[in-house]
């Protein structure tokens, strides 16, 4: 006879709680004869009191259970001073004023591998919210920080500084099974996981604004293995470096809800999102307007995910890159990966915080076609909502074709710091190009939110993150039911290559309202080899034609963003101030076929520049402003189409008496360019527009049709109709390294309008 023991552990802190009830010491003999043959199973349940009508509606809700303060301290170091971030006034309540249930259920039982270990853990649907803080304690008289005597906080100064809020809430139950062969962690032994997050919503709200990422889906399941590293931290990986077997998991797509929470006939990417704007009113009514949705479904293989803290140092794996380490392609051979290990100041990489890793390949059409038990991977991008439309992207593959398509999302470092400056390398081509002499280090000042010595920010760092993927062909979709509404033989690649960024944030207020002070900087390698996979790779925007495996596009993109401003929730949308703005890239324009449709087996690739038309550069600096304004379902209104995505925005170019007096300082700029070049030295050519002065305005609108993707734009040449800010350049000649003006440009005012459809056939 099967045994189970199940224990309510609400009622057994009930029954231990009731004084009449002694206990009774048990003896090992009589515990021998307790078994659970079938496991342990742990049911709990928590429900706040809830107050209803007439009706039944409900009026009033206390929450299931709260939290006053749940803070994480940064290790940064320092023995006096702690940083962190915190959420606090923590209020969890259940779905439409039901109870939280969890369930867990724990079993053990022998395998080929040893003693395996079976879990399965379940949590009814939810609704938190919480106050979101950056958080400070400078420790009692200077003294190393130590725990109150009396608590559990630490004893000292305690401050807070808001960021907002945040809000998570799930539609239905979240799942987690477990199965391993041998022992919990085991690099050796594989094992089985189903982690279903589906329908969730995680919002950042201001105010009575929010930003959400509704539908989010976050569901995979497959064979792998678990364990512990001592540099990497906790690792889930489909792939251990051993095995010959290549395992692979699902992602698996899940109904979409409808507002009484029922399934409909569409189905969300098994990895997916939906960006969309919250507005509350008085009365307590949210309107949700739409931005975009992304989503991946199908297979993938060579999956990892590692969560550990080691910031940085020696014994570091070569998958991985340091937080104060930039892994850049510089020189004329672009096949030369040169790793600049140089320690940059401001990022307290002795000390810890959370170091993230997230990467996997995809699975294609050939592959698929071999095992009916996989789905060829697909890409979902485009505007989100009833009767909106979205781009799939299928037949995934790198620019030589000789590997799998995927994306790596590298290296991400979360911390909380104090500082003013942080260091940033970038390589010699965008050195070129924003004019800088012999400087391969970019100073980042940060701008926070009070006047300190030092700046408290919330950190994101990313390092080498690559996205190696160009698609084949490309479809329409429906988002109210997934069917395709058109298709054609056409695709579009969108490769990225060792993109290294900084994100600074901190709270601020706009006008008395709440706001966010951001800090970013980012550039991209236009070209070089990657260090893990060992394959050309590429920062590109192409068209593809399928039928051909021609392209047209800009290919091997240097690129360079910095900027540091405010984001503010407003009743039209979301509000970007930019006191900075500085974007500079270089690229080549270039027609062609794609290199392995040429001979698979070659090492051609896009350091040819047979197919190169001309290189194109840039440099825009100066200051601006842009609302993103969301997509409105007006159910009462269907003579006019309001789901689509619009800007506004406006940009002053920095003046030039704010730059340095120098020949070779050309300001804001755009040229055209001829290289010549017969393989050792390089003449270039060029004709340019540059020191570019002014206040532009600039109206977009975005949208995603049944087989077309529209964009309406207008450009304003003199913004605020002010002399002083009228469109100036110079159109200028560049020869032998002399630039020579050709002619003074200037426009007083007008606006351009352009309406571009593209229809793929």
């Amino acid at each position: 006879m099967k045994t189970t023991i199940k224990l309510n552990l609400l009622t057994a802190c009930l029954l231990l709680a009731q004084q009449s009830y002694a206990l009774q010491l048990l003896q090992e003999k009589e515990l021998s004869h307790i078994t659970g043959q079938d496991g342990i199973t742990i049911n709990h349940q928590i429900q706040g009191a809830i107050v209803k009508d007439d009706h039944g509606k409900i009026t009033s809700e206390s929450p299931a259970a709260t939290i006053d303060k749940l803070n994480w301290y940064d290790p940064n170091g320092s023995q006096i001073t702690k940083n962190g971030m915190g959420l606090h006034n923590v209020n969890i309540y259940g779905l439409d004023g039901q109870a939280i249930n969890s369930k867990l259920e724990l079993d053990v039982g022998t395998t080929a591998y040893g003693t395996g270990i079976g879990m399965s853990f379940t949590v009814s649907p939810f609704k938190l919210n919480s106050k979101l803080n950056l958080v400070e304690v400078e420790c009692t008289g200077g003294a190393i920080c130590k725990q109150h005597t009396n608590n559990i906080r630490l004893d000292g100064d305690y401050k807070e500084y808001s960021m907002g809020g945040l809000e998570i809430s799930t539609a239905v139950p979240f799942q987690l099974v477990l199965q391993t062969t041998s022992g919990l962690f085991n690099k050796n032994a594989p094992g089985y996981i189903n982690f279903n997050l589906s329908n969730a919503s995680i919002k950042h709200t201001m105010g009575d604004y929010g930003l959400a990422l509704d539908n989010f889906n976050f569901n995979f399941s497959g064979t792998g293995y678990i364990y512990i590293d001592p540099v990497e931290g906790i690792v889930l990986t489909s792939n251990n470096g051993s095995t010959e077997n290549t395992r692979y998991i699902n992602l698996t797509p899940t109904p979409v809800l409808d507002a009484n929470g029922e399934a409909t006939q569409a189905h969300a990417a098994g990895v997916n999102f939906d960006l969309r704007y919250h507005h509350k009113d008085a009365d307590e009514k949210t309107t949700v307007k739409n931005i975009m949705r992304y989503g991946i479904s199908g297979s993938v293989k060579d999956a990892r995910l590692s969560l550990g803290a080691t910031q940085g140092g020696d014994g570091l794996p070569l998958r991985q890159t340091a937080l104060n380490a930039f892994d850049i392609t510089n020189g004329k051979d672009k096949n030369a990966l040169s790793q600049l290990e140089t320690v940059n100041n401001g990022y307290g990489q002795e000390s810890g915080g959370l170091h993230l890793n997230l990467s996997a390949a995809f699975v294609n059409e050939t592959e698929a076609s071999k095992n009916q038990d996989l789905t060829a991977t697909t890409l979902e991008l485009g505007h989100t909502g009833k009767d909106s439309y979205a781009i799939q992207f299928r037949d995934l593959r790198t620019l030589t074709g000789q590997k799998s398509a995927y994306i790596d999302f590298g290296d991400i470092y979360i911390n909380t710091i104090k500082a003013n400056n942080l260091e940033f390398k970038i390589n010699n081509k965008i050195r070129e190009v924003l004019g800088y002499s012999d400087e391969y280090t970019v100073t980042q000042t940060l701008v926070g939110h009070h006047n300190a010595s030092a700046n408290n920010v919330a950190l994101i760092a990313i390092r080498a993150m690559d996205f190696q993927a160009i698609a084949g062909s490309a479809n329409f979709i429906s988002n109210d039911n997934g069917d395709s509404t058109s298709s054609g033989n056409w695709g579009i690649g969108i490769p990225i290559y060792n993109l290294n960024a900084n994100i600074a944030l901190s709270g601020t207020t706009v006008n008395n309202q709440q706001a966010l002070a951001y800090n970013v900087i980012a550039s991209t390698d236009g070209y070089g080899i990657d260090k893990v996979t060992n394959s050309p790779s590429t920062t590109s925007i192409l068209i593809i034609d399928g039928d051909n495996n021609y392209y047209a596009g800009l290919r091997n993109i240097d690129a360079f963003f910095e900027s540091n401003g405010t984001i503010s929730y407003e009743e039209r949308g979301i509000k970007i101030i930019a006191n900075k703005l500085l974007f500079a890239a270089d690229a080549e324009l270039a027609i062609g076929k794609l290199p392995s449709t040429e001979n698979p087996d070659s090492n051609f690739d896009f350091t040819d520049r047979e197919d190169v038309l001309t290189n194109i550069a840039f440099k825009l600096d100066g200051s601006g402003n842009l609302l993103i304004i969301p997509g409105l379902e007006d159910s009462n209104d269907t003579s006019k189409e309001k789901n689509f995505l619009s800007f506004e925005a406006d940009f002053i170019f920095r003046p030039l008496n704010d730059t340095p007096t120098d020949e070779k300082n050309l300001g804001s700029y755009f040229s055209l360019s001829n290289i010549d070049s017969d393989g050792i030295n390089e003449e270039v050519s060029s004709v340019m527009i540059k020191e570019i002065q002014g206040h532009l305005g600039l109206a977009s609108k975005i949208q995603v049709k049944k087989d077309t993707v529209v964009l309406d734009n207008q450009i304003k040449f003199n913004y605020t109709n002010d002399l002083s800010n009228v469109f100036r350049a110079n159109l200028a000649m560049q020869t032998d390294s002399n630039i020579h003006n050709m002619a003074n440009l200037a426009i007083t005012g007008g606006t351009l309008r352009s309406t571009l459809g593209i229809k793929p056939r």
